[in-house]
């Protein structure tokens, strides 16, 4: 995870340009972000399919534990 604080006017251009494009500005810079580092101006472009199976991995193990764990009703 990563936050990231923008200045007034520029996150405000961004939110417009998300909209543009038909997004949600946090899905936006995601996509943004992500064609940056897969692209060949990137010096570790050759490690973004590894990073991005890496984390779908994690996200996978993560909800795969939540469903798991058995709710108040089920613990009593």
């Amino acid at each position: 995870m990563f936050h990231v604080a923008l200045d007034p006017n520029l996150a405000a251009l961004l939110v417009k340009d998300a909209y543009v494009n038909n997004s949600k500005p946090a899905a936006w810079i995601r996509e943004l972000v992500c064609r940056h580092i897969a692209s060949s101006d990137c010096d570790f472009s050759n490690l973004y399919e590894e990073a991005k199976q890496a984390d779908s991995k994690l996200w996978s193990d993560s909800y795969s534990t939540r469903r798991k764990k058995p709710s108040v009703e089920e613990s009593s």
